[in-house]
């Protein structure tokens, strides 16, 4: 098979050929992508609230971590 020729096939049966067009998520990959990303961001800043008012160093650790997670998933959503 020639390298021009190659073609990409989707879950949903949709046929893209190499070079030609850009990929997209279906809407089930984005929700699943997006839930995942910013429930972990939830997460982060549920457990930031248990840890001692003491240790400033991992409180702020994981409001850093908990941003980072939420802003890939509001990215992962809009790409």
């Amino acid at each position: 098979m020639d390298p021009e020729e190659k073609t990409l096939q989707s879950s949903n049966n949709t046929t893209v050929e190499a070079g030609t067009a850009e990929y997209q998520d279906c809407l089930g990959c984005r929700l699943v992508g997006t839930g995942t990303l910013v429930g972990v961001s939830g997460y982060l800043l549920t457990q930031r609230a248990l840890v001692d008012a003491g240790r400033v160093a991992h409180r702020r650790s994981l409001a850093g971590l908990a941003v980072i997670s939420g802003t890939l998933g509001i990215y992962r959503w809009f790409m």
